[in-house]
């Protein structure tokens, strides 16, 4: 079960979702943390010197983008936990970021949230950030050519992209990445 918190141990947790029944899952199990449903990271605001620790669900928000991801690395947060079936590799940032399956229990992501140590999986999939950003660009419909402007990136430095993200997902076609249950995260 979690540890016995005092007033002082407190911590704020931010949770961005779209997901009610989530949502409503941490709101029962939060102990006496104060937790603030966001809508956006920009609404993430530090009270004091209160502690906080922000959760992020991926899933059908469509928030990591460049933006977002230079505004992770600035925060300063305790811990920052992205609800997502992947991981991105060489974030930097001043809060340590947990990737964790949206499968894991509530419970467990509480006790994640609160500090848990999360032993690292080999078996969720692991993105560089070019490669999530090719992702989502081909998810928006781009071609080639904007992507390789838009990430300034060569055309050989793409193919070689497309194909590591294709043996990562088990592809034959880059197309075929739309029938994927990951999609919806991106």
């Amino acid at each position: 079960m979690f540890e016995t918190i005092t007033a002082k141990e407190q911590v704020m947790i931010f949770l961005m979702t779209k997901d009610s029944f989530l949502l409503q899952g941490f709101w029962q199990l939060k102990d006496n943390h104060e937790m603030i449903k966001i809508n956006s990271l920009s609404e993430i605001k530090k009270v004091g010197n209160k502690p906080f620790k922000v959760i992020i669900d991926t899933y059908h928000n469509h928030i990591l983008d460049e933006e977002a991801i230079k505004f992770l690395e600035k925060l300063d947060a305790e811990r920052i936990i992205v609800l997502a079936p992947y991981h991105i590799s060489k974030l930097k940032a001043k809060a340590p970021i947990y990737f964790v399956s949206r499968k894991e229990s509530i419970k467990n992501l509480l006790e994640i949230t609160y500090g848990k140590h999360l032993p690292h999986k080999n078996s969720q999939l692991c993105f560089s950030h070019n490669q999530f950003k090719i992702m989502q660009l081909i998810l928006k419909n781009k071609n080639e050519s904007n992507i390789t402007s838009t990430l300034n990136i060569s055309q050989q430095t793409l193919k070689i992209q497309k194909f590591n993200i294709m043996y990562k997902l088990k592809l034959r076609r880059m197309s075929d990445i739309v029938t994927l249950g990951i999609t919806s995260y991106f």
